[in-house]
């Protein structure tokens, strides 16, 4: 059987030291005419490094681990998945996709995975427990978590301002005339869950109204059109429905049309999240953009960033700023 090539295959083919070639892949300082000899001798014999071998030495191994929960992708989850992993590819860095449990501690699947020693770790969502995060963060890692305000010393978290997005759609809302608004929410309170409705809820109470009704539908589309046919088989059915994103609005749109309901005119549907699919002709959805872009940047930049919070066991805090991008399930 065929044997790796070895670092030192590479040094004896281009009559230089090993430690030189280890220099060189590891970022230090090696002379032109050795950088040349090596990157030959390594294209000669397809060499690439080992990066286990790497993480023994301490020395990055430009992989990023990304944690995600159990329960399935949602649609928003894999578009900042695969737009993150595409950003990190770009920095010469490699996403080790890790999924977790919703138990307290890591599975042996988990710590084998991170026994790579990995350059950082990105929580994805919300749904990874906050014992889960304690012992991501006992690992001595950059840990930046993504889509929660809940972090702690030596941690960083990049997250839409939830609160003001609940703001924007129930200030629509009222402006266009609505008076029974309600709010289809997922399972769990999660952070976002929790301060969308308040930025909703709050809003109302400006204008002396209450939350008209609320469902829970989870994420998935099935529940999610369930919930909205609780919601429109009411006596007196709301004219308005904010869903936690946009799967929710989808289903709480079939529902409406089930149920003989006309959208716009009867009653508006609201999402969050802006995914393609909210702009097909068959949804036209309204929807807030939570601006993910901006925080995939700002995660990619700060792991490149060596002075991490980590090392100054700091928290951190980034926010994106939602936008209403008003479509046709609303008047």
């Amino acid at each position: 059987m065929k044997t790796r090539t070895t670092s030192q295959d590479v040094a004896d083919l281009a009559g230089v030291s090993r430690s030189a070639v280890s220099r060189f892949f590891s970022g230090g300082h090696v002379s032109e005419n050795y950088k040349k000899k090596i990157i030959k001798a390594s294209e000669e014999l397809s060499y690439r490094p080992n990066m286990i071998a790497r993480s023994m030495t301490g020395m990055e191994t430009n992989l990023i681990a990304l944690i995600t929960g159990e329960g399935g992708s949602t649609p928003s989850l894999k578009e900042i998945e695969d737009k993150l992993i595409f950003k990190l590819s770009s920095y010469g860095k490699r996403a080790l996709m890790i999924p977790v449990t919703e138990k307290d501690d890591l599975d042996e699947s988990t710590k084998n995975a991170l026994d790579y020693q990995v350059d950082a770790i990105v929580v994805l969502g919300g749904n990874v427990s906050a014992s889960v995060v304690e012992h991501l963060q006992a690992l001595r890692v950059p840990l930046l978590l993504y889509g929660t305000t809940e972090g702690a010393p030596g941690t960083e978290c990049f997250c839409c301002k939830n609160e003001k997005a609940g703001h924007l759609v129930g200030r629509f809302l009222i402006r266009t005339g609505h008076k029974r608004i309600a709010y289809l929410a997922k399972i769990k309170d999660t952070n976002a869950n929790v301060t969308r409705k308040k930025g909703l809820v709050d809003e109302l109470s400006i204008a002396n109204m209450e939350l008209y009704a609320e469902e829970r539908g989870d994420i998935t589309y099935e529940k999610s059109k369930s919930a909205g046919l609780r919601l429109f088989s009411m006596s007196e059915p709301p004219d308005a429905v904010f869903c936690f994103n946009d799967i929710m609005a989808i289903g709480a749109l079939d529902a409406a049309r089930a149920m003989k309901i006309r959208i716009p005119e009867d009653a508006s549907i609201v999402g969050f999240d802006d995914i393609p699919q909210s702009s097909w002709d068959s949804f036209r959805l309204t929807t807030v953009n939570s601006n993910i872009d901006f925080l995939i940047d700002k995660m990619v930049q700060r792991i490149l960033d060596k002075s991490s919070s980590e090392k100054n066991g700091e928290f951190r805090m980034w926010w994106s700023e939602p936008e209403l991008i008003i479509r046709s399930t609303t008047k």
